[in-house]
């Protein structure tokens, strides 16, 4: 398996891969450019959607809305109307903090993390805007806090703080969205870079990806130990997801800083 080139846009920090089926797309975000990104597969064109605020990551809504954290909040965005409305902030939220990696589990719950902008540690958190709107903070004391997913067969989630080298998993409980019992599942050695994005395929495996190691950048599929990996033309990976007709293609987003 090798990663091919498919939207030159020397994207800041690109992240937030989420396939759309209906329209056969891939939304994307650049963060610190403040864009949204829509890739078509089928002509290869990329187009993009400035914004006055970061965006981070995107969860589907509705045939033509997004959910989009932004760097203060949950936001709603038209696509057809081109509006955006506010939709939720954390109480806590601080002007050196701001949102990072985001995903919807398996009964739409949209789980949210953020980091500080300054680099300290220990001083973001993890956030869930529930189906009903309310906002609950899951953990405090995080630092970078990226990858997200759920293994909807053993009721389990997985979690990426990047500092702290880990994947840490967690039960899950899909009827309250409560999570507990937390266990380190593998622990990166500096040699294999910083851990950031992940996701998980159909057979129950994830891919993780990893930045500044001592080989090549790349992203690497694990259950119980590594079993394939694929290396990436770029200093920084930072998400993956699948996509494609038959969810067989893996998007993968890369930075230009660090």
């Amino acid at each position: 398996m090798e990663a091919a080139l498919r939207a030159d846009t020397r994207a800041v920090i690109g992240e937030g891969p989420l396939w759309d089926k209906d329209k056969e797309c891939l939304y994307w975000v650049d963060i610190l450019g403040s864009q949204l990104h829509i890739f078509t597969p089928a002509d290869g064109i990329n187009r993009s959607v400035k914004f006055k605020s970061f965006v981070t990551a995107l969860a589907l809504y509705s045939k033509e809305e997004l959910v989009m954290t932004m760097k203060d909040g949950f936001y709603l965005y038209n696509l057809q109307e081109d509006t955006l409305t506010k939709m939720k902030q954390p109480k806590d939220m601080r002007e050196d903090i701001r949102f990072n990696d985001a995903k919807c589990d398996p009964s739409g719950r949209l789980w949210a993390g953020t980091t500080s902008m300054e680099g300290k540690e220990e001083e973001a958190s993890l956030y869930r805007l529930n189906t009903d709107g309310s906002l609950a903070k899951i953990k405090d004391q995080v630092s970078t806090s990226n990858g997200l997913d759920w293994d909807r067969d053993r009721n389990l989630m997985y979690y990426i703080d990047t500092p702290t080298q880990e994947i840490v998993r967690y039960s899950y409980d899909p009827e309250t969205g409560a999570v507990s019992d937390p266990k380190t599942v593998y622990r990166f050695p500096k040699s294999q870079g910083s851990p950031d994005g992940m996701t998980i395929d159909r057979d129950g495996m994830l891919w993780w990806l990893c930045s500044e190691a001592a080989v090549p950048s790349g992203l690497t599929r694990f259950r119980i130990r590594k079993s394939a990996s694929i290396e990436v033309p770029a200093k920084y990976v930072t998400c993956c997801a699948f996509g494609g007709k038959e969810l067989n293609t893996l998007y993968i987003t890369t930075a230009t800083e660090n």
